[in-house]
């Protein structure tokens, strides 16, 4: 990893034998050993057209959802919540692309890198930038109704700078003033007013988890579609779906698709999980929790990767909470996990950070009959 030094293994010649000894490899050491790797030396060549937005020095990272278009997320935002700024590029074509994330792959020496193989791939660049990308049908940009089935291309690099001028006054630090407080702290799930608009609306802004739970056909996903256009279009979005009903307005957007009973690759819901702490979500959005999900949502959720929306079957909001911790505890028991899982105490843990929304459907239609 850039910025640690690493120690390697050698063998001198003494008085007394063989004998290996230590010595320390510094990252310039890495750099020029990297120039000597033929593979490394091809892939700096290709990233020069990717170049010229990342290395930029106001550019915290860029991602690219799809081909033709790169994101940059800012160091400091343009205006208010607004970190990401699109601009397009027809030199970043799917050929380009998917040849660096080969590229890339090969070096990591990842078997059977693609779409019917691994079709994600982590690493580093040269120059210690973090990379993710993932290409096939594994990855879609449109709509539900516009599925592409061979998928496109999707790709983050963060940039590594070994010095960067960072003062306290960047984080908000001022001499004399105290340090101000999160809307999360202002106004929490407690403090909301005896408002059913008003605790949603709150939740939205706070950017809370949020939890959508119902029978079937009683209009979950329509519901997470509706709260989807009130979330600001600033924000990066991925969705994660065994099948495509997630329809998300904002151009800033990933869809991850992960079929139950089609899996025709080895990108499994670990993986998913690693590229989505690596694509620097806002928001995250899942289908429906499920046995292969369900730990991996919830883990999502207390990792501080954006706020998290997703849905399951329960005909109440308490069943809501009771399902999830079954559906958790069944995927450790299929995983071979065997720490125990103490229900009341993860009661608790998710009723303090979900946003519990209970749909029905009778004779009247659909309406919200319960807010946790």
């Amino acid at each position: 990893m850039a910025g640690e030094n690493t120690f390697v293994p050698i063998l001198l010649e003494t008085h007394h034998g063989p004998q290996f000894d230590y010595i320390e490899l510094t990252d310039a050491d890495r750099e020029r050993e990297a120039d000597q790797n033929p593979k490394v030396a091809a892939l700096r060549w290709q990233l020069k057209p990717l170049e010229k937005w990342f290395l930029n020095p106001d550019v915290e990272e860029i991602a690219i959802n799809r081909p033709g278009e790169v994101w940059k997320r800012m160091r400091k935002a343009r205006t208010p919540g607004e970190f990401w700024i699109q601009q397009a590029d027809t030199s970043l074509d799917y050929p380009y692309l998917a040849r660096i994330a080969h590229q890339v792959a090969n070096i990591q020496n990842i078997p059977n890198f693609g779409p019917n193989g691994m079709p994600a791939v982590y690493g580093t660049l040269p120059g210690g930038h973090r990379f993710v990308a993932a290409i096939g049908p594994n990855v879609q940009y449109g709509a539900p109704n516009e599925t592409a089935f061979s998928g496109t291309v999707c790709m983050n690099i963060r940039q590594f700078t070994g010095e960067q001028r960072v003062e306290l006054s960047d984080y908000d630090v001022k001499r004399g003033v105290a340090l101000r407080s999160p809307l999360q702290s202002l106004f929490t799930k407690e403090t909301d007013p005896n408002d059913a608009y008003a605790r949603v609306a709150n939740s939205l802004t706070r950017g809370d988890h949020i939890l959508v739970s119902g029978s079937t056909g009683s209009g979950k996903t329509t519901l997470i579609n509706r709260l989807i256009k009130s979330i600001s279009h600033h924000k990066r979005f991925v969705t994660v779906e065994d099948t495509r009903e997630l329809i998300v307005p904002a151009p800033n957007r990933v869809h991850i698709v992960l079929s139950r009973t089609d899996q025709g690759n080895a990108l499994d819901y670990p993986g998913v999980r690693q590229m989505i702490t690596r694509m620097t979500p806002d928001v995250v959005l899942a289908g429906e929790l499920s046995t292969q999900n369900a730990a991996i949502v919830w883990d999502l959720m207390n990792s501080g990767h954006g706020s998290f929306m997703t849905t399951v079957h329960a005909e109440s909001g308490d069943e809501a909470i009771g399902t999830f911790i079954r559906l958790i505890e069944m995927a450790n028991a299929h995983a071979g996990i065997n720490s125990h899982v103490d229900p009341e105490a993860l009661r608790a843990q998710m009723l303090a950070k979900l946003r519990v929304i209970q749909v029905k459907r009778d004779d009247r239609g659909r309406y919200i009959s319960e807010i946790l």
